[in-house]
């Protein structure tokens, strides 16, 4: 899991800060950096990000294919497709109730188009090993189909392990945190108007 959050966290972030550039902006043709067509845009590609990712999250494994399975359950396409919907009414219908703005043709190809991304992201990531797991942890009982131990113990692990998790978690975190903070250093007038649209 931590393979899987730091490589989809490093790509979205890296999108999201690129997406708040006036350089994107212009690009993107979403009108004045910081208004509400051009928070709109990295709105909707935010939403996709996630909505692709669900995909990959179906299996923390190296399974290549994952939409296999896909049409024996329909409680994840029914997610999947009323998030969909909900996303178009909300960017198109929304107006000032939503503070968004209608994307045109090109603007949904493109943030549609990013987000998808995040599948790509996923097969690099699972080129690349995953920290070892215990031999008696949940995610391997999970990748052999029993169980860890009796069920009491399903979710213990041993501490050596789990400060191992927590020095990976944080580091992975200061990885992402200096680039973004050099980032909102630099744009800090821009990352100030989003912040302050979204929270008026």
């Amino acid at each position: 899991m931590v393979r899987n959050v730091a490589f989809q966290a490093t790509f979205q972030l890296g999108v999201l800060c690129a997406l708040l550039t006036p350089e994107a902006c212009a690009f993107f043709e979403a009108g004045v950096p910081g208004e509400t067509l051009h928070l709109t845009l990295i709105f909707n590609a935010f939403v996709f990000c996630q909505v692709f990712n669900e995909f990959n999250a179906r299996s923390l494994f190296n399974d290549v294919n994952v939409v296999a399975g896909l049409h024996s359950n329909p409680v994840f396409v029914g997610v999947i497709v009323f998030t969909v919907l909900l996303q178009v009414a909300i960017v198109q219908y929304g107006g000032d109730f939503a503070k968004t703005r209608p994307l045109n043709e090109f603007q949904w190809a493109a943030t549609v188009a990013i987000g998808f991304a995040s599948m790509p992201v996923g097969l690099v990531m699972r080129s690349f090993p995953p920290f070892k797991e215990a031999e008696d942890s949940f995610a391997k009982a999970l990748k052999r189909g029993g169980k860890a131990g009796g069920d009491d113990d399903a979710l213990d692990v041993d501490g050596d392990d789990a400060m191992a998790w927590v020095a990976a978690a944080f580091q992975a975190f200061f990885v992402l945190a200096v680039p973004v903070a050099a980032f909102v250093a630099h744009r800090a007038d821009l990352v100030g108007d989003a912040f302050s649209f979204f929270s008026s």
